[in-house]
């Protein structure tokens, strides 16, 4: 009975992992920079200075991508 349980919790958390880098995949996908900003962990964000920074940061590097001919079509976790 308690291998059940714990199998579902597992389950239910790796779920919601999944859940969770869907979302920020298809923020990053989208353009939607500063939804994929607050999908960060708040440390990174202020390592790097800030969600402003980091905003700017990944439309310029997106941009830059995208200039070269990079396109993305899918991201998978």
């Amino acid at each position: 009975m308690i291998f059940i349980s714990l199998s579902i919790q597992a389950q239910s958390q790796v779920e919601l992992l999944l859940g969770g880098a869907k979302e920020f995949n298809e923020a990053f996908l989208s353009g939607d920079f500063d939804k994929y900003i607050d999908l960060t962990i708040p440390s990174v964000i202020e390592v790097a200075g800030g969600k402003e920074v980091m905003v700017a940061n990944a439309k310029a590097s997106y941009e830059m991508m995208t200039k070269s001919g990079i396109t993305f079509e899918s991201i998978n976790p």
